[in-house]
Order: C-alpha cells, then sequence, then structure tokens
C-alpha cells in the first residue's frame, strides 16, 4: 500500500487503531511488524522522530518502547 492511497485510507477515520493493528498483521509475513517511526513536532513546527517498538495495540491505545539513552 501506498501511503497516499486514498482508497486505502478509507477506514481511518473510523477506527484508526484497529486499522494499525490490521497493517500490522499483515506486516507480519515481511518480518518484525513492531518497529515503526513514531513523528511528532514542536510548537515551532521542528520535526522529531523516532524508531520505536509496539509492545501492544488494542482498540484504546498503542503501547510501545524504545532506548532511554536518546532524547
Amino acid at each position: 500500500m501506498m501511503a497516499n492511497d486514498d482508497a486505502a485510507l478509507n477506514g481511518v477515520s473510523g477506527r484508526p487503531l484497529a486499522l494499525l493493528a490490521d497493517w500490522m498483521a499483515d506486516a507480519a509475513a515481511a518480518g518484525d511488524p513492531r518497529a515503526f517511526t513514531l513523528a511528532t513536532a514542536s510548537a515551532d513546527g521542528a520535526p522529531h522522530a523516532r524508531t520505536v517498538l509496539a509492545v501492544a495495540v488494542d482498540d484504546a491505545s498503542v503501547r510501545f518502547t524504545t532506548s532511554r539513552a536518546r532524547r
């Protein structure tokens, strides 16, 4: 799936965590589906990103872990 594939993103507004769980299940065949990049932006718009490992995904939350050695 391409990130800009509108047809594939139709379900995002309804249950985004269920969609993430489905994507992770689909990715399991390609290796470790738990690794992903989490990105945020500061108030002034500066981006920050890091690779994290998803510990669990359910209907209410995504729990993840990362290295404490990093900021």
